[in-house]
């Protein structure tokens, strides 16, 4: 029975490989993730700028910078956080998941701090 998963596991791994895109090494990386329906989530805050918001954006690009390997830069902006990760500050560092653009993308999309954006911000009636 351990070979026919092995045999499954080893077919999956070969449709994976089909579409696997690598990032040139040695080059910084920019990750730009985007908020989703943020005009609902932010329905009720202050405009342009509410400082609950703000506050959660920055905990939340402060999280990733210590949480994603080689980020060495963190912007936000609106619904969106930029991230310039590197992989040349020394000779033996290594990239965030061997510059594999889907893992980067899967991770980077679903790594944020527990509780900051589970539930819609809203001020104290």
């Amino acid at each position: 029975m351990a070979n026919k998963k092995d045999a499954l596991g080893d077919r999956m791994k070969g449709y994976e490989n089909v579409t696997r895109t690598k990032l040139v090494r040695r080059m910084p990386v920019i990750i730009r993730i985007d908020g989703k329906a943020f005009h609902t989530f932010t329905k009720g805050l202050d405009k342009p700028f509410d400082g609950l918001l703000m506050d959660a954006m920055n905990k939340t690009m402060k999280y990733l910078c210590e949480n994603i390997q080689g980020c060495v830069l963190g912007y936000t902006q609106s619904d969106e956080i930029s991230l310039l990760l590197v992989d040349y500050q020394t000779l033996t560092t290594d990239s965030w998941f061997d510059d594999t653009v889907q893992k980067m993308c899967s991770i980077s999309a679903k790594a944020r701090p527990p509780c900051i954006f589970h539930l819609p911000v809203s001020r104290p009636a």
